[in-house]
């Protein structure tokens, strides 16, 4: 095996063309790079043994277990065992407390998440109940 560091669009024109075998790429689902070529050409998603997720989520990161839902991608119709990062926002320790506030405060509002879950995808599960796991670092204090 040879690796290579190519941008998710180079890695998924190799596969197209026949250059590249496998690629990884994190993103929120369904990434791009992934979903067009599989719309060409037969593909399969690997999935992270049970034995490494359990290793990843007792680690201090913003890493997690995750499941790519069957459907996600044309011909991948079982769910595939994966791993996940949440998103995490990171602003400089001296910003402006209210600021800080008021860009959480517009997130975190009913409105917001319906429309965020109306528009992508991803924002379905971005939720206020999960939102505080698995942060690797400390709170703005406007944050929190």
């Amino acid at each position: 095996m040879t690796a290579g560091y190519l941008r998710p669009g180079a890695a998924a024109a190799e596969i197209k063309d026949g250059t590249l075998e496998a690629f990884a790429v994190m993103g929120g689902v369904p990434v791009p790079s992934i979903r067009d070529p599989a719309a060409d050409m037969a593909m399969r998603l690997i999935p992270i043994d049970a034995d490494v997720l359990a290793t990843v989520e007792q680690r201090p990161s913003a890493n997690r277990r995750a499941v790519i839902p069957a459907g996600s991608y044309p011909g991948i119709d079982v769910d595939t065992p994966s791993m996940g990062v949440n998103a995490v926002w990171i602003v400089s320790a001296d910003a402006c407390d209210d600021l800080i506030y008021s860009i959480t405060k517009a997130w975190w509002n009913e409105v917001s998440q319906r429309l965020s879950e109306a528009l992508n995808a991803i924002g379905r599960l971005v939720r206020f109940r999960n939102a505080l796991e698995r942060i690797p670092v400390p709170f703005h204090p406007g944050a929190r």
